[in-house]
């Protein structure tokens, strides 16, 4: 969604949290004020928006005369975000919004929640009584290549017919260990897939995400699955118990999944006011 624009002269401006349906209720641990903002409802037909009044001069950019100060005030604000849309959720389904959301008025929000009713209904609709889990998969490579020297018939000859001469030995390891590796991406991408099919089987719809490259050169691991996966309320606990079997299963080749959430499900959104939630 894009910030609605906003007066120069305006001071005061509705920021949204998340889009429920119009019979929701705040929570009662945000009820009233909450870390000085007062949250509220704005209902609109089918659907509401959770907003709180700001000053907007909190939410434009320019230059700062402390960018760390700046930093640690987005942050801040991030989190709140955060904290209120998980809150939220925990009592109704939601279409959260994303972070930095601004209104110049309740009218422009109450257009924006009319002109886009029927998809931000049909969205609460298909997450009522679901949750979004991350799942990512990790190899360490060292491991994985040591496993397939020791699994693989062809590399484990290859290894037991190694030179005696030591300079000769030298360029065979290097190319064993190669050749170990490469057979250890190809088992890696296979484990990520095989685990994708079997968490997919028990999730109503997922979303695979960019794989994230290792920040520290000196850990020899790679990510080889980042997915989300929108879950029945009810399958959770078998979701949960089948990310700990895979990792069980793949131990010994040096892979591991890694579940995280609930999470609010931003990446199952719809497509609202021209831009994805």
């Amino acid at each position: 969604m894009h910030e609605t624009d906003t007066p120069e002269g305006s001071d005061r401006g509705l920021y949204v949290y998340c889009f429920v349906p119009c019979g929701a209720e705040l929570p009662l641990a945000l009820a009233g004020t909450h870390e000085g903002e007062s949250l509220a409802l704005l209902r609109a037909g089918d659907v509401a928006a959770v907003y709180a009044q700001v000053r907007i001069a909190e939410f434009r950019t320019g230059p700062s005369a402390d960018s760390s100060e700046e930093a640690a005030r987005i942050v801040a604000r991030a989190c709140q975000h955060e904290r209120v849309v998980e809150e939220v959720m925990k009592s109704t389904p939601v279409l959260p919004v994303r972070f930095g959301a601004v209104f110049s008025s309740a009218q422009a929000l109450a257009q924006v929640l009319a002109e886009n009713s029927q998809t931000i209904s049909q969205f609460l609709f298909k997450v009522s009584d679901k949750q979004e889990w991350a799942v990512k998969g990790f190899v360490d490579v060292s491991k994985a290549a040591q496993w397939a020297l020791s699994s693989d018939p062809a590399l484990a000859e290859e290894s037991r017919l190694m030179s005696d001469c030591a300079g000769t030995q030298y360029l065979q390891e290097r190319r064993l260990q190669g050749k170990a590796r490469r057979r250890a991406a190809a088992l890696s991408r296979s484990a990520a897939l095989e685990a994708r099919l079997a968490l997919e089987s028990l999730a109503v719809d997922w979303r695979p995400s960019k794989l994230a490259h290792p920040t520290d050169a000196a850990q020899d691991t790679e990510m080889v699955l980042n997915c989300a996966f929108l879950v029945p309320t009810r399958d959770v606990a078998a979701f949960m118990e089948r990310v700990e079997t895979l990792s069980e299963q793949h131990r010994d080749k040096g892979i591991a999944f890694r579940l995280s959430g609930p999470w609010p499900p931003y990446s199952f959104c719809p497509t609202i006011g021209g831009t994805r939630q």
